[in-house]
C-alpha cells in the first residue's frame, strides 16, 4: 500500500455512533460558547464556499452567534461526527452553516467548533447561492474581480 492510499482510521468508519447527538437547544448553547471563547476553526472547504457563494466571516459569525439549530443533526459515517445545521437570516436570505464538534476536545472546557460548509437557502437563492438582485451586484463576483 502506498503512502498516498492509506486506510482511514477506525474512528472514521465507526457506525453506529459512539455518542448520542446533542439536543438542538444544547447544541445552540455549545456553539455560542465556542464562539464566545474563540474556539472556531474554518475548514478549507468552507473558505472555498464562502468565496463561491458570496458570504463572509461576519455573516458566518452572525449565523453561529444568533442562529438556530432547527432540525436534528445527521450522522456522517465517513468522519464519525454529528453535523449540525445553524441557520439565520442574513441580507434577506437564510444562510445555513454546517458545523461539527471536534470529538478530541473536552466538551466541558473549550470545545473546538469546526465550520464545514455554508449555503444560502430559501427564496432568492439558487444552488446554494444568492440570486442576483437587480441593481445589487453579487458579492462573490465583485470579490473575484478585486485582486486584493
Amino acid at each position: 500500500m502506498s503512502d498516498s492510499k492509506k486506510r482511514p482510521s477506525q474512528r472514521h468508519l465507526q457506525y453506529p455512533p459512539s455518542a448520542e447527538p446533542l439536543s438542538q437547544n444544547v447544541a445552540e448553547k455549545v456553539i455560542r460558547r465556542c464562539i464566545e471563547k474563540g474556539r472556531l476553526d474554518l475548514m478549507p472547504h468552507l473558505r472555498m464556499r464562502m468565496a463561491e457563494r458570496g458570504f463572509d466571516a461576519q455573516d458566518l459569525e452572525r449565523v453561529l452567534r444568533y442562529g438556530t439549530v432547527d432540525m436534528p443533526p445527521d450522522y456522517c459515517i465517513k468522519n464519525g461526527t454529528w453535523r449540525y445545521r445553524v441557520r439565520a437570516k442574513v441580507e434577506g436570505c437564510q444562510l445555513v452553516i454546517v458545523v461539527v464538534f471536534d470529538e478530541d476536545e473536552d466538551y466541558d472546557e473549550h470545545l473546538l467548533l469546526l465550520a464545514i460548509t455554508g449555503y444560502w437557502t430559501g427564496e432568492g437563492t439558487k444552488h446554494g447561492k444568492k440570486a442576483e438582485a437587480k441593481g445589487k451586484p453579487d458579492r462573490s463576483k465583485a470579490a473575484s474581480k478585486n485582486p486584493h
